[in-house]
């Protein structure tokens, strides 16, 4: 889904911070400073930056093309190394069983069990290519307002991330229920029944794509989860 062409699923921020005066310049440095760019380690699990939302190729915004009167377009690239869950319990019980061998033991202690998974792991990330995703962003400078096409938590914190890193500025996401037209309804206390229909709906919608995200699980805290099945 897009800002180009097709629906637009955003999630939608606040920007907080002081824009500075040279504010054209400043943005040429810094989107330009962390563009993305190759891994050269092999074993890096993620890596992102932004590239042009017209050329995903374009690296270097050359021609400036981010800018389009009072909004600024682009897109960030996030390239991430998965391993296999199955794949790796494969090789790391092939490596236990061959140090076990090699040693003449019958058990492997904790620290050098975890010492074979990590060299597992590195070896499988040295032999695996990652896998781009792209992620449109829409600032609306004058509206200090920011619109990114995801509705992943996950995503959007990698996100804010690398917008404050790039830009020193804060991102604040505005949840539905705060938007003004929301909070306007609630005062009001009319909420219309179709409203209500659209809210429900986005809440399955919401749903469904958590139980696609990750496998079900959905992160209540950072120490709680709870894992969802639609049938």
């Amino acid at each position: 889904m897009g800002l180009i062409k097709g629906n637009f699923s955003f999630m939608q921020f606040s920007v907080e911070g002081q824009l500075p005066q040279a504010f054209t310049a400043f943005i040429s440095n810094r989107i330009k400073g962390n563009s993305y760019r190759e891994a050269h380690n092999a074993t890096e699990e993620k890596r992102m930056g932004w590239v042009s939302l017209t050329d995903i190729l374009d690296t270097d915004f050359k021609e400036a093309n981010y800018a389009l009167g009072d909004y600024l377009i682009f897109s960030l690239r996030i390239d991430r190394k998965q391993i296999s869950p199955k794949l790796m319990k494969i090789r790391l019980m092939e490596e236990q069983r061959r140090f076990l061998t090699e040693h003449g033991q019958t058990r492997i202690g904790k620290a050098m069990n975890e010492g074979i998974k990590d060299r597992v792991k590195l070896e499988l990330m040295s032999k695996i290519d990652p896998v781009p995703s792209f992620y449109d962003v829409l600032w609306a400078v004058g509206q200090n307002k920011v619109y990114f096409s995801s509705l992943s938590d996950k995503v959007a914190d990698d996100f804010v991330e690398l917008f404050k890193k790039t830009f020193s500025l804060n991102l604040v996401r505005i949840l539905p229920q705060q938007h003004p037209a929301a909070l306007k309804n609630k005062t009001q206390g009319n909420v219309a029944a179709e409203d209500m229909s659209s809210i429900g709906r986005e809440f399955l919608t919401w749903l469904w794509f958590k139980s696609e995200e990750r496998n079900g699980r959905i992160a209540l805290s950072k120490n709680e989860e709870v894992e969802l099945h639609l049938l």
